[in-house]
Formats: structure tokens, C-alpha cells, sequence
């Protein structure tokens, strides 16, 4: 066998002959590098299942790792919740009732149920941080109703209809009337023409009037430290920002300003912040002033 190398710029070429001892040499070189590909291959063949099981395994090891430090991290959260709401639950009655549409904690749970450590089965301490999650709810709400109920009381002596109209609309969930995608309500609308007068609910200070965003013309009273009312979409603004005013007292007039469709008063009541359905209250101011009439 003879080889013959030709290169590319043209110079000599060069011959190889593979005869006798170099054709040996040349097969020998052959079948050995051939028997080691073999080799090489079947040892990574088997050892295919330990490599993955290490690689399992240490996966299943950074994973209950990282779910030992994930449920650690909410137990302590947990605990924080359970000593700050035993602080706040001190101010209420024991007979103060339960708030309207709460679910009690699950019958036969343990006040404090005990946490198995991170090595025992996981749905099981999630089950158990669960119910301690649903009895902290359960509380929660009830804190929140009564400081709301404390905070309504303050107000609903001298409280008066904010105007005397037909609601056309609800607290909550509905479809927005601009583009007809679900949206959260913050307070309820009253219908009536241009120029209805406007009634503070309880005595206050005025906070704010004027422009306030998609509410338009807008009044906000401060009834308390903890009590707002707002009224917006006014048309006029008969009363000025730190002025004292009674419940009852007139205030403004309807209007259609800012994000609206109609003449229409847009009125809300916010408790330390946090915005509420107004009805409730207004049935009660409602059904007072009913009962006022009907004395007299």
C-alpha cells in the first residue's frame, strides 16, 4: 500500500509506502484505538444509573433543603401573627359576636398544634400551618369587625343621609360602566338631577376639596381619627378645606365631574384607611331617622 501526500501550493510530493512492518504497525495502532472507544464507551454505559441516581439525589436534597427553610420561615411568620392578634383580641368581650360571614376554626383543632419537624411527611405540616392560618383569619376578622363597629358607633349619633336619592348602584364587585371589564367598586352612587344638595353623614373637619383623579370634584371629611367620608362627582363645593362642619350640613351639589356617566353622588367611608361598604351604615342612619318621624 502505497500513500501519496500532494499539497496544495504545488511543491514536491511526498510518498508513503505501507508494506510489510508499517502495514503492521498501522493496523495495530488501529485495533487499539478501536478497543479503547469500545472500552470507553461501555464504562460510561454503565455507569449511567449511579450518575443519575446522584444527581436524583442530590436534587431530592436541595428540594427538601429548600422546603425545610420555606416552611421554617412561614411557622415563624405564623407565630408573629398568633402573638400580635393575642395583643389586639385583649379589648374584646368575650360575647362580642363573630363577623358576618366568617368561618369558624376547624372543630377539635388544638390552639397551638404542634409542628412536626422538617424531616417528617411535608403535606402534613402544611395541613397544620393551614389551620393555624384559617384560626388567625377567623380572628383577624374579628378584631377588624369589632374596632369597625367601636368606630361606626362614634359617628352614628348625630349621622344624617348624605342625600336623599335613589341608589343605583352597590359596594363591590360589578362591571365597569366605561369599558365593561370587571372592576371593585369603592362606595355606592346615588342618581339625581344637576344641583341636588350634597349632606354631611356625621360632624367633621373638611380634609379635602376639589379635583381629586377619575372622582372629579370631590369632598373628604374627617370624622374621627379613623373615620373619612367622601363625596365626589359634585357639580359645586360650598364649603372650604379645614372648616367645621355638622352632620347634615350641606356641603355640595350633584354633579357629573371626573370618570362618570350622569349626574350622579359618588359616596365612601373609609375605617383607618381601609375602605368599607357603606350601606350598613346608611340603613342604620336610615332606619333612625325613621324612627325619629314616627316619635314625633
Amino acid at each position: 500500500m502505497q500513500i501519496s501526500i500532494i499539497p496544495r501550493s504545488g511543491r514536491r510530493c511526498f510518498h508513503i509506502s505501507l508494506v510489510g512492518w508499517r502495514l503492521k504497525l498501522l493496523i495495530a495502532v488501529s485495533v487499539l484505538l478501536m478497543a479503547g472507544l469500545v472500552r470507553i464507551g461501555i464504562g460510561i454505559a454503565t455507569s449511567d444509573a449511579p450518575a443519575d441516581s446522584a444527581v436524583l439525589s442530590w436534587w431530592n436534597l436541595g428540594r427538601e433543603e429548600a422546603v425545610a427553610r420555606e416552611l421554617g420561615a412561614l411557622r415563624a411568620k405564623i407565630d408573629l401573627l398568633e402573638s400580635t392578634l393575642s395583643a389586639m383580641e385583649g379589648d374584646i368581650p368575650k360575647g362580642a359576636p363573630a363577623p358576618k360571614g366568617a368561618l369558624p376554626p376547624r372543630q377539635g383543632s388544638p390552639a397551638q398544634p404542634k409542628i412536626a419537624p422538617a424531616s417528617t411527611d411535608v403535606p402534613e405540616q402544611i395541613e397544620s400551618l393551614q389551620t393555624r392560618m384559617q384560626k388567625i383569619n377567623f380572628s383577624l376578622d374579628r378584631v377588624i369587625s369589632h374596632r369597625e363597629s367601636l368606630a361606626i358607633n362614634l359617628i352614628m349619633g348625630d349621622a344624617a343621609m348624605p342625600i336623599h336619592a335613589r341608589q343605583s348602584s352597590g359596594f363591590g364587585r360589578r362591571m365597569d360602566p366605561f369599558d365593561g371589564n370587571p372592576a371593585f367598586h369603592r362606595g355606592v352612587d346615588f342618581i339625581a338631577p344637576a344641583g341636588t344638595p350634597v349632606f354631611a353623614l356625621s360632624s367633621g373637619v373638611v380634609e379635602w376639596i376639589g379635583p381629586l383623579g377619575g372622582y372629579g370634584k370631590a369632598v373628604i371629611i374627617r370624622h374621627n381619627d379613623r373615620i373619612t367620608s367622601l363625596y365626589a362627582h359634585l357639580e359645586g363645593i360650598e364649603v372650604t378645606t379645614g372648616m367645621a362642619i355638622l352632620a347634615g350640613g350641606r356641603i355640595a351639589r350633584v354633579g357629573s365631574t371626573g370618570r362618570s356617566t350622569g349626574n350622579h353622588l359618588h359616596f365612601e367611608i373609609e375605617i383607618d384607611g381601609r375602605v368599607v361598604n357603606p350601606r350598613p351604615i346608611l340603613d342604620r342612619v336610615r332606619a333612625k331617622t325613621i324612627t325619629a318621624l314616627v316619635v314625633e
